[in-house]
């Protein structure tokens, strides 16, 4: 029997699978949060993380009970995959300087800003699954493009798991996507690029 793949928006309905996949592990109190928030600097953020993860919660609930588009679930016959956080650019508070570049197309672009896994289905290729049905999934909600943020290989090869969270670059190239230039964070230390897709 054929396995079934579906993505699901965020939604009240399902936040607490959104939860098994964002609490635990190193950065636990993140809820994939820090995009919608202002912070001072990251040690604020990270408190925010040590400290009061439930602000963090509270923020994601908020967007979603307001209508926003906050990231998609991944199921496999019914089994939870794993957690895409994508949003429209323009909707997304720390892409503001990628909004100055994109203009109006900002609206119509959305970002993938963290990918999580459940550990069962890590290293076996479910990144460029998740990723080609998000591409069909873009186009029913009426995006027009989706950028990825991975970590450059060398950074990969010196950070390690610190800078899986945005995907790696093997799956958004299997998955069609296409670099288009270096991430507006980009440095020396962790070199980033931005990935495209056109829909």
């Amino acid at each position: 029997m054929a396995r079934k793949f579906e993505l699901k928006a965020l939604s009240p309905e399902n936040f607490a699978d959104f939860e098994k996949l964002t609490v635990g592990g190193k950065h636990g109190g993140c809820y994939c949060a820090f995009w919608h928030q202002k912070f001072n600097s990251t040690e604020e953020w990270h408190q925010r993380e040590r400290e009061a993860p439930e602000k963090n919660r509270e923020c994601m609930r908020q967007r979603v009970d307001s209508g926003f588009h906050v990231g998609v679930l991944a199921y496999e016959s019914g089994k939870l995959v794993g957690w895409v956080s994508v949003s429209p650019v323009a909707e997304v508070y720390w892409a503001w300087r990628r909004v100055s570049v994109l203009a109006e197309k900002a609206r119509t672009t959305a970002c993938i800003t963290c990918i999580a896994l459940a550990p069962e289905f890590r290293g076996k290729g479910y990144q460029k699954i998740i990723l080609k049905n998000l591409c069909e999934y873009g186009r029913s909600l009426g995006w027009e493009a989706i950028e990825g943020y991975p970590f450059n290989c060398e950074a990969v090869e010196k950070l390690g798991a610190d800078v899986h969270w945005p995907g790696l670059i093997k799956g958004f190239s299997e998955a069609g996507f296409i670099r288009i230039g270096p991430h507006w964070l980009s440095n020396d230390q962790a070199p980033r690029s931005i990935f495209s897709v056109s829909l």
